[in-house]
Protein backbone atom coordinates (compact mmCIF):
# COMPACT_ATOMS: atom_id res chain seq x y z
CA UNK A 1 0.00 0.00 0.00
CA UNK A 2 1.12 3.32 -1.14
CA UNK A 3 0.01 6.95 0.90
CA UNK A 4 0.74 10.12 0.36
CA UNK A 5 0.76 12.32 2.56
CA UNK A 6 -0.23 16.08 2.75
CA UNK A 7 1.21 18.19 4.78
CA UNK A 8 2.14 22.11 5.79
CA UNK A 9 5.72 20.52 6.97
CA UNK A 10 8.14 17.88 8.02
CA UNK A 11 10.67 17.34 9.44
CA UNK A 12 13.84 18.34 7.22
CA UNK A 13 16.14 16.00 8.09
CA UNK A 14 17.10 12.75 10.71
CA UNK A 15 17.89 15.19 13.17
CA UNK A 16 15.01 17.47 13.37
CA UNK A 17 12.90 16.23 15.92
CA UNK A 18 10.21 19.31 16.43
CA UNK A 19 8.85 19.47 13.71
CA UNK A 20 5.13 18.11 14.13
CA UNK A 21 6.27 15.02 16.04
CA UNK A 22 3.44 12.99 16.60
CA UNK A 23 3.68 12.79 12.48
CA UNK A 24 7.16 11.69 12.10
CA UNK A 25 6.11 8.95 14.88
CA UNK A 26 3.18 7.48 12.55
CA UNK A 27 4.91 7.82 9.51
CA UNK A 28 7.70 5.48 11.42
CA UNK A 29 5.27 3.22 12.61
CA UNK A 30 3.32 2.64 8.87
CA UNK A 31 6.58 2.17 7.41
CA UNK A 32 7.47 -0.33 9.92
CA UNK A 33 4.00 -2.57 9.52
CA UNK A 34 4.74 -2.41 5.97
CA UNK A 35 2.71 0.80 4.69
CA UNK A 36 4.99 2.70 1.68
CA UNK A 37 4.59 6.45 2.74
CA UNK A 38 5.69 9.50 0.73
CA UNK A 39 5.28 12.83 2.93
CA UNK A 40 4.68 15.65 -0.15
CA UNK A 41 5.51 19.16 2.51
CA UNK A 42 4.28 21.98 1.19
CA UNK A 43 5.52 24.72 3.48
CA UNK A 44 8.36 23.54 5.64
CA UNK A 45 11.21 22.59 5.21
CA UNK A 46 11.72 26.30 3.29
CA UNK A 47 13.79 24.92 0.02
CA UNK A 48 12.30 22.67 -2.60
CA UNK A 49 13.92 19.33 -3.24
CA UNK A 50 13.28 15.47 -2.75
CA UNK A 51 14.80 13.55 0.40
CA UNK A 52 14.58 10.15 2.68
CA UNK A 53 14.15 9.83 6.30
CA UNK A 54 14.66 6.52 6.98
CA UNK A 55 12.30 4.75 4.46
CA UNK A 56 10.26 7.68 4.26
CA UNK A 57 10.61 9.61 1.11
CA UNK A 58 9.91 13.57 1.46
CA UNK A 59 9.20 15.99 -1.62
CA UNK A 60 8.95 19.40 -0.14
CA UNK A 61 7.41 22.03 -2.18
CA UNK A 62 9.61 24.75 -0.60
CA UNK A 63 5.85 27.06 0.03
CA UNK A 64 8.04 29.43 2.84
CA UNK A 65 4.01 29.66 4.36
CA UNK A 66 3.18 32.11 1.37
CA UNK A 67 -0.06 33.53 1.80
CA UNK A 68 -2.69 33.53 -1.38
CA UNK A 69 -2.22 34.66 -4.57
CA UNK A 70 1.12 33.48 -4.68
CA UNK A 71 -0.20 29.80 -2.65
CA UNK A 72 -1.81 28.96 -5.96
CA UNK A 73 1.28 28.55 -7.52
CA UNK A 74 2.76 26.33 -4.32
CA UNK A 75 -0.28 24.27 -4.82
CA UNK A 76 0.40 23.91 -8.52
CA UNK A 77 4.12 22.33 -7.87
CA UNK A 78 2.54 20.53 -5.36
CA UNK A 79 0.19 19.10 -8.01
CA UNK A 80 2.78 18.30 -10.25
CA UNK A 81 5.02 16.67 -7.49
CA UNK A 82 2.37 14.28 -6.69
CA UNK A 83 1.62 13.36 -10.39
CA UNK A 84 5.62 12.34 -10.66
CA UNK A 85 4.97 9.95 -7.15
CA UNK A 86 2.25 8.89 -8.75
CA UNK A 87 4.22 7.90 -11.66
CA UNK A 88 6.96 6.62 -9.66
CA UNK A 89 4.25 4.26 -7.77
CA UNK A 90 0.46 4.25 -7.74
CA UNK A 91 -0.93 6.16 -5.29
CA UNK A 92 -3.50 4.29 -2.84
CA UNK A 93 -4.55 6.35 -0.91
CA UNK A 94 -4.58 10.33 0.22
CA UNK A 95 -3.94 11.25 3.93
CA UNK A 96 -4.05 15.12 4.41
CA UNK A 97 -3.37 16.98 7.70
CA UNK A 98 -5.09 19.90 8.55
CA UNK A 99 -8.54 21.44 7.43
CA UNK A 100 -6.67 23.75 5.35
CA UNK A 101 -4.77 24.58 1.73
CA UNK A 102 -3.45 20.74 1.82
CA UNK A 103 -6.99 19.42 2.49
CA UNK A 104 -8.27 21.60 -0.14
CA UNK A 105 -5.32 19.80 -2.42
CA UNK A 106 -5.85 16.57 -1.41
CA UNK A 107 -9.68 17.05 -2.58
CA UNK A 108 -8.71 18.16 -6.11
CA UNK A 109 -6.07 15.36 -6.93
CA UNK A 110 -8.20 12.88 -5.42
CA UNK A 111 -10.94 13.53 -7.52
CA UNK A 112 -8.67 13.74 -10.25
CA UNK A 113 -6.91 10.68 -9.85
CA UNK A 114 -9.94 8.53 -8.62
CA UNK A 115 -7.71 8.21 -5.02
CA UNK A 116 -9.31 7.79 -1.98
CA UNK A 117 -8.67 10.81 0.27
CA UNK A 118 -9.39 11.47 4.03
CA UNK A 119 -8.38 14.67 5.97
CA UNK A 120 -6.92 14.26 9.52
CA UNK A 121 -7.61 17.12 11.65
CA UNK A 122 -5.33 18.35 13.88
CA UNK A 123 -5.93 21.19 16.14
CA UNK A 124 -7.61 24.87 15.80
CA UNK A 125 -8.44 24.22 12.02
CA UNK A 126 -12.23 22.26 13.13
CA UNK A 127 -13.00 26.18 14.55
CA UNK A 128 -15.29 28.59 12.98
CA UNK A 129 -12.59 30.82 12.78
CA UNK A 130 -10.25 28.69 10.57
CA UNK A 131 -10.80 31.02 7.19
CA UNK A 132 -10.83 27.57 5.18
CA UNK A 133 -13.68 26.33 7.39
CA UNK A 134 -15.88 28.85 6.05
CA UNK A 135 -15.69 28.64 2.24
CA UNK A 136 -14.72 25.05 1.58
CA UNK A 137 -17.37 22.40 2.62
CA UNK A 138 -16.94 19.16 4.62
CA UNK A 139 -19.80 17.79 2.57
CA UNK A 140 -18.60 14.65 1.03
CA UNK A 141 -15.34 14.48 2.29
CA UNK A 142 -13.73 12.00 4.87
CA UNK A 143 -12.43 13.35 8.15
CA UNK A 144 -10.52 12.46 11.35
CA UNK A 145 -10.33 13.86 14.67
CA UNK A 146 -8.16 13.36 16.99
CA UNK A 147 -10.88 13.01 20.15
CA UNK A 148 -13.97 13.29 21.57
CA UNK A 149 -13.59 17.46 22.23
CA UNK A 150 -11.94 17.90 18.87
CA UNK A 151 -15.10 15.78 16.87
CA UNK A 152 -17.41 18.22 18.72
CA UNK A 153 -15.49 21.35 17.82
CA UNK A 154 -15.92 19.65 14.49
CA UNK A 155 -19.58 18.78 14.45
CA UNK A 156 -20.01 22.68 15.97
CA UNK A 157 -18.39 24.00 12.98
CA UNK A 158 -19.01 21.84 9.56
CA UNK A 159 -22.55 20.71 11.15
CA UNK A 160 -21.60 17.42 10.32
CA UNK A 161 -20.07 14.40 12.56
CA UNK A 162 -16.66 13.37 11.16
CA UNK A 163 -15.85 9.74 9.89
CA UNK A 164 -13.64 9.08 12.58
CA UNK A 165 -11.95 9.49 15.98
CA UNK A 166 -7.93 8.07 15.57
CA UNK A 167 -6.02 10.01 18.71
CA UNK A 168 -2.15 10.16 18.31
CA UNK A 169 -0.19 7.65 19.83
CA UNK A 170 3.06 8.33 21.48
CA UNK A 171 6.09 5.96 22.01
CA UNK A 172 6.64 4.91 25.16
CA UNK A 173 10.37 3.46 24.21
CA UNK A 174 11.30 7.05 24.50
CA UNK A 175 11.53 7.27 28.29
CA UNK A 176 13.86 5.62 30.35
CA UNK A 177 12.66 4.14 34.14
CA UNK A 178 15.69 6.36 35.54
CA UNK A 179 14.54 9.46 34.21
CA UNK A 180 10.78 8.91 35.12
CA UNK A 181 11.46 8.37 38.81
CA UNK A 182 13.84 11.09 39.21
CA UNK A 183 11.29 13.73 40.34
CA UNK A 184 13.25 16.84 40.96
CA UNK A 185 10.60 19.31 39.62
CA UNK A 186 7.25 20.14 40.97
CA UNK A 187 5.69 22.06 37.74
CA UNK A 188 6.47 22.63 33.88
CA UNK A 189 4.51 23.63 30.86
CA UNK A 190 5.32 22.68 27.56
CA UNK A 191 5.06 24.97 24.53
CA UNK A 192 4.86 27.68 22.15
CA UNK A 193 4.76 31.20 24.59
CA UNK A 194 2.18 32.59 22.10
CA UNK A 195 -1.38 33.76 23.05
CA UNK A 196 -3.51 30.59 22.61
CA UNK A 197 -1.48 28.72 25.01
CA UNK A 198 -2.03 31.39 28.02
CA UNK A 199 0.60 31.00 29.76
CA UNK A 200 -0.25 34.32 31.96
CA UNK A 201 -2.39 31.82 33.60
CA UNK A 202 0.62 29.69 34.06
CA UNK A 203 2.70 32.08 36.11
CA UNK A 204 -0.42 33.19 38.08
CA UNK A 205 -1.48 29.67 39.38
CA UNK A 206 2.40 29.15 39.82
CA UNK A 207 2.23 32.67 42.25
CA UNK A 208 -0.95 31.21 44.08
CA UNK A 209 0.50 27.79 44.85
CA UNK A 210 3.91 29.40 46.09
CA UNK A 211 1.66 31.17 48.65
CA UNK A 212 0.93 27.28 50.20
CA UNK A 213 4.85 26.12 48.78
CA UNK A 214 7.41 29.00 48.87
CA UNK A 215 9.96 26.27 47.40
CA UNK A 216 8.62 25.11 44.62
CA UNK A 217 10.42 24.68 41.63
CA UNK A 218 8.98 25.16 38.10
CA UNK A 219 10.38 25.01 34.31
CA UNK A 220 8.20 26.44 31.38
CA UNK A 221 9.88 25.31 27.97
CA UNK A 222 9.13 26.70 24.75
CA UNK A 223 10.32 29.94 23.29
CA UNK A 224 7.44 32.42 21.21
CA UNK A 225 6.68 35.72 20.54
CA UNK A 226 5.06 36.74 24.52
CA UNK A 227 8.59 35.58 26.01
CA UNK A 228 9.51 39.10 26.94
CA UNK A 229 6.40 39.76 28.51
CA UNK A 230 6.20 36.86 30.65
CA UNK A 231 9.53 37.08 31.55
CA UNK A 232 8.90 40.52 32.50
CA UNK A 233 5.54 39.04 34.50
CA UNK A 234 7.68 36.77 36.21
CA UNK A 235 10.14 39.22 37.37
CA UNK A 236 7.34 41.73 38.72
CA UNK A 237 5.63 39.43 40.48
CA UNK A 238 8.76 37.38 42.21
CA UNK A 239 9.19 34.42 40.72
CA UNK A 240 12.34 33.95 39.33
CA UNK A 241 13.44 31.69 42.11
CA UNK A 242 10.53 29.35 41.14
CA UNK A 243 10.14 29.77 37.83
CA UNK A 244 13.05 29.35 34.56
CA UNK A 245 12.27 29.61 30.87
CA UNK A 246 13.90 27.01 28.80
CA UNK A 247 13.85 28.59 25.80
CA UNK A 248 13.51 26.16 22.80
CA UNK A 249 14.74 22.59 23.68
CA UNK A 250 15.23 19.43 21.11
CA UNK A 251 12.68 16.77 21.76
CA UNK A 252 14.22 14.73 23.52
CA UNK A 253 16.05 17.28 26.19
CA UNK A 254 11.85 18.11 26.45
CA UNK A 255 11.00 14.71 27.39
CA UNK A 256 14.09 14.31 29.97
CA UNK A 257 12.33 17.26 31.57
CA UNK A 258 8.83 16.21 31.73
CA UNK A 259 10.21 12.60 32.82
CA UNK A 260 11.06 14.92 36.03
CA UNK A 261 8.34 16.49 36.12
CA UNK A 262 5.62 15.99 38.99
CA UNK A 263 2.66 17.92 37.60
CA UNK A 264 2.06 19.40 33.94
CA UNK A 265 0.39 22.49 34.09
CA UNK A 266 -1.19 22.90 30.44
CA UNK A 267 -3.58 26.27 30.77
CA UNK A 268 -4.22 26.36 26.76
CA UNK A 269 -7.74 27.34 26.21
CA UNK A 270 -8.32 24.95 23.17
CA UNK A 271 -5.94 21.78 21.80
CA UNK A 272 -7.24 19.09 19.38
CA UNK A 273 -5.83 16.16 21.53
CA UNK A 274 -2.83 17.34 23.38
CA UNK A 275 -0.13 14.83 22.09
CA UNK A 276 1.74 16.82 24.82
CA UNK A 277 -1.06 15.08 27.88
CA UNK A 278 0.00 11.55 26.21
CA UNK A 279 3.66 12.20 26.49
CA UNK A 280 3.30 13.63 30.54
CA UNK A 281 1.13 10.75 30.59
CA UNK A 282 4.24 8.54 29.47
CA UNK A 283 6.10 10.37 31.93
CA UNK A 284 3.92 9.54 34.78
CA UNK A 285 3.59 13.56 35.12
CA UNK A 286 0.12 14.16 36.98
CA UNK A 287 -1.75 16.70 34.42
CA UNK A 288 -3.64 19.72 35.34
CA UNK A 289 -5.71 21.56 32.86
CA UNK A 290 -8.37 23.19 31.34
CA UNK A 291 -11.14 21.04 29.60
CA UNK A 292 -9.41 20.72 25.90
CA UNK A 293 -8.63 18.09 23.73
CA UNK A 294 -8.36 14.69 25.71
CA UNK A 295 -8.02 15.91 29.09
CA UNK A 296 -11.16 14.30 30.18
CA UNK A 297 -9.71 11.01 29.03
CA UNK A 298 -6.37 11.43 30.54
CA UNK A 299 -7.25 11.50 33.83
CA UNK A 300 -6.47 15.01 33.99
CA UNK A 301 -7.35 17.37 37.31
CA UNK A 302 -9.63 19.70 35.21
CA UNK A 303 -10.16 23.90 36.59
CA UNK A 304 -11.41 26.83 34.40
CA UNK A 305 -9.73 29.60 36.33
CA UNK A 306 -6.14 29.72 38.17
CA UNK A 307 -7.55 29.71 41.38
CA UNK A 308 -8.75 26.29 40.33
CA UNK A 309 -6.06 24.82 38.79
CA UNK A 310 -3.50 26.01 41.75
CA UNK A 311 -5.61 24.39 44.07
CA UNK A 312 -5.39 21.02 41.66
CA UNK A 313 -1.95 21.75 41.38
CA UNK A 314 -1.23 21.86 45.24
CA UNK A 315 -3.33 18.49 45.52
CA UNK A 316 -1.37 16.60 42.73
CA UNK A 317 1.80 17.38 44.90
CA UNK A 318 0.68 15.97 47.98
CA UNK A 319 -1.12 13.08 46.44
CA UNK A 320 1.03 11.97 43.84
CA UNK A 321 1.83 8.83 45.01
CA UNK A 322 -1.55 7.37 44.84
CA UNK A 323 -1.79 8.82 40.69
CA UNK A 324 -2.72 5.36 38.79
CA UNK A 325 -2.16 6.71 34.96
CA UNK A 326 -4.31 6.04 32.45
CA UNK A 327 -3.25 3.43 29.84
CA UNK A 328 -1.45 4.96 27.02
CA UNK A 329 -2.20 5.44 23.47
CA UNK A 330 0.60 4.04 21.54
CA UNK A 331 1.51 4.97 18.58
CA UNK A 332 1.77 1.76 17.09
CA UNK A 333 -1.95 2.08 18.15
CA UNK A 334 -2.48 5.05 15.65
CA UNK A 335 -0.60 3.43 12.90
CA UNK A 336 -3.16 0.14 12.96
CA UNK A 337 -5.92 2.44 12.95
CA UNK A 338 -4.78 4.41 9.81
CA UNK A 339 -3.83 0.71 8.29
CA UNK A 340 -7.40 -0.47 8.98
CA UNK A 341 -9.23 2.91 7.67
CA UNK A 342 -6.57 2.72 4.33
CA UNK A 343 -8.23 -0.57 3.66
CA UNK A 344 -11.35 0.60 3.91
CA UNK A 345 -11.30 3.33 2.07
CA UNK A 346 -9.80 1.38 -0.95
CA UNK A 347 -12.52 -1.50 -0.36
CA UNK A 348 -15.52 1.60 -0.73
Amino acid sequence: MHVVFITPGYAKDERDSTTIPPLQALTRKLTENGVDVTVLAIDFPLDAGMYKIGKIEVVSCGGKNRGWPLKALTLLKAAREFSIINKKKKVDVINSFWWQDTALLGSLIGKRYNIPHLTTCLGQDVLRTNKYAQWFSAKGEYVVTLSAFHARKFKQTFGRECNEVIPLGVEPSEFTATEIWNKNIDIIGVGSLIDVKNYDEFIDVVALVKQRMPGIKCVLVGDGKNRQKLEQKVNAMGLTVNLSFTGLLPRADVLGLMARSRVFLHTSRFEGIGYIFLEALMARARIVSHEVGMADSSNALIGTSATELAQHVISALGDEDNFVAPPLYTAQQTAESYIRLYRKLLNN
